[in-house]
């Protein structure tokens, strides 16, 4: 609304009284005192585009009403940031002796979160400065220079931006702080740490979208530092609800039925909307989770979909997802920034040519009862993993031919064990599983060399080294050093071997779910840096890529490796394993 246009007193006078409601509730703010600017708008309308009407708006408001520590995981363009820059702007209108800080990686993107309150201070003085109450905001600082800020002199209210880190959070008492892309801050935890004895009576605030398996990630999710599952359960989760107050009449169609709810949730009263409990509210939102972890911290999820124009169960969703991805032209990228897969982090997967359907049969893997199994492990203080394999020559068509695959059958996948407990696991496994390879000893482990150190696993604080200790146990172990670097480009080119029937060299069981991660993208490069050629060391997926380079540098020979005729093949050799000309490596390049 703008006031160009003379209203008449009836008019005003419910402007007014709009605007003291909104004094009490964020969402009657939100609706009608809010503007955004649009970058995808091409009219001059973007420059103050209301906030749109939407169950997921409503929602967060009722969450920025009721709790203190927010954590949001979400997809990219949902307008969390606006939301957010508009809801601390909210705060220091409203109220007194306000300090809330807006934290970025860089000055600079701060200031840019500032800049949106700005914004929409501007529009509300614009359109609305005449009739109501406003109270006057300074602005100080340079939007791209040092610390910008926002003061309301008379009630003593600051917005102020400030880089990530801990140091200007300790020298102020902070009443809220929003953390925009937390995951990508590096002193994330620092700062997150230094925040909470300081703030009280407000709000902390951390939003992003998803980098690996970040600090940001390990509050998100209640999960201790170096795990990646929770330690407790969740006290509320609204992914667990089962019974919700609404639901869509069945005759309608699916796209029909997210409408329903949509406007269901945005017609209900305040009194209605607030006597139903914020997990089963998530519940009935399609996109949304939202849970309570154990140190009481609120968490949300929120996915593209929360929005019904994104949704792609309605026309309007469909073609937007459509065109979103032409515009990112990477399924992987699309996976990582609107899917929200952390297992395909920004560095380019060692796997390229993954595919889930190529190397993934619909049927159970078959294992092979009189070959032998080869069990490869790699030892870690986070994650210990062993997979279980064979290595065969496969007879195609009616005559044997010389092609060699291998078969990835099972997976143990430990986080915060030792190496005792894999042990005794990987004897149980070959026991129950593999038995007749078991009674045969007819199986072979191949370990990580690191594990010829003093053990880094172990809960009894022995010399025993992680190799003796599975040798303890009755495994015949055997290592072997290989170049990081030659053994990966070796397994990559086995990854591309396929029988021109297009049998690939490698086959995963679909129990692997671990292991597949890994493929799919989780073992990848470093991100903006030189490609030596060795895969990034996270901590997560480096030991299920280790284990597999060790698998196939100890299994396959170079000599083994045959390329399709849709592979243009050069050879050169190869310096690798200590040193050792071991024979030609094959580079391939998909013709």
């Amino acid at each position: 609304m703008a006031t160009d246009n003379k209203l008449t007193p009836a008019e005003i006078e419910r402007w007014q009284d709009r605007w003291r409601l909104a004094l009490k509730n964020p969402w009657i703010f939100l609706t009608y005192f809010s503007s955004s600017w649009d970058e995808h708008e091409r009219s001059h309308l973007a420059l103050a585009k209301p906030f749109p009407q939407s169950s997921v708006f409503r929602f967060l408001c009722r969450c920025w009403d009721e709790l203190e520590v927010i954590f949001i995981e979400k997809s990219r363009q949902i307008m969390m940031t606006w939301f957010f820059a508009d809801m601390f702007l909210y705060d220091v209108l409203t109220l007194v002796a306000r300090r809330n800080m807006y934290q970025s990686k860089k000055q600079e993107d701060a200031n840019n979160v500032l800049d949106r309150s700005r914004h929409i201070y501007q529009c509300l003085v614009k359109d609305f400065g005449e009739i109501i109450d406003i109270p006057k905001i300074r602005v100080f600082g340079d939007r791209f220079g040092t610390i910008s800020q926002m003061e309301i002199e008379k009630t003593r209210c600051y917005l102020v931006a400030i880089p990530q880190g801990p140091d200007i959070v300790r020298s102020y008492t902070t009443t809220g702080i929003f953390s925009d892309e937390s995951e990508f801050q590096p002193k994330f935890s620092e700062s997150y740490t230094a925040a909470m004895p300081s703030f009280g009576n407000g709000h902390f605030v951390a939003i992003s979208s998803v980098n690996g398996y970040s600090a940001a990630w390990h509050i998100l999710y209640g999960v201790q530092e170096g795990q990646r599952r929770p330690t407790a359960p969740n006290l509320l989760d609204s992914r667990n609800v089962t019974k919700v107050p609404y639901t869509a009449p069945s005759r309608l169609s699916e796209e029909d039925q997210r409408h329903w709810i949509e406007q269901k949730l945005l017609s209900l009263s305040e009194e209605e909307y607030k006597s139903i409990p914020l997990e089963v509210l998530a519940a009935m939102m399609p996109g949304v989770e939202y849970w309570r972890t154990e140190d009481e911290t609120d968490s949300i999820r929120l996915h593209y979909s929360s929005d019904p124009k994104k949704d792609p169960v309605t026309k309007e969703g469909s073609a937007w997802v459509t065109r979103q991805k032409k515009r990112m032209k990477s399924q992987r990228r699309w996976n990582r920034e609107m899917e929200m897969r952390r297992d395909q982090p920004e560095g380019g997967p060692v796997i390229e040519n993954w595919q889930y359907d190529t190397f993934v049969p619909k049927k159970a893997v078959p294992v092979e009862q009189s070959k032998p199994i080869i069990v490869m492990v790699d030892f870690g203080s986070n994650v210990a993993f062993a997979g279980f394999a064979q290595y065969l020559q496969l007879t195609i068509g009616e005559k044997l031919v010389h092609f060699f695959q291998t078969r990835i059958l099972d997976e143990i996948h430990l986080e915060h064990s030792n190496t005792y407990v894999l042990g005794d696991k990987i004897t149980r496994k070959m026991r129950e599983r593999f038995p007749a390879q078991f009674r045969q000893h007819n199986f072979k482990v191949w370990c990580d060399p690191a594990g010829n150190a003093t053990s880094q696993t172990t809960s009894d604080k022995s010399r025993n080294t992680d190799i003796k200790i599975l040798r303890s146990k009755g495994l015949s172990c055997y290592s072997r050093k290989f170049g990081v670097t030659e053994s990966t480009d070796h397994t990559r080119a086995i990854f591309a071997t396929f029988h021109e029937d297009g049998t690939p060299a490698v086959q995963v069981d679909s129990r692997c779910h671990y292991l597949i991660s890994c493929l799919e993208g989780g073992w990848h490069y470093p991100k903006d840096s030189e490609n030596d050629g060795k895969p990034e060391k996270d901590g997560i997926f480096e030991h299920g890529g280790d284990a597999i380079r060790i698998l196939m540098a100890s299994t396959v020979k170079p000599n083994d490796i045959i390329m399709p005729p849709s592979y243009q093949v050069r050879r050169r050799l190869v310096r690798t394993f200590g040193g050792r000309v071991i024979g030609s490596k094959k580079e391939v390049i998909h013709t």
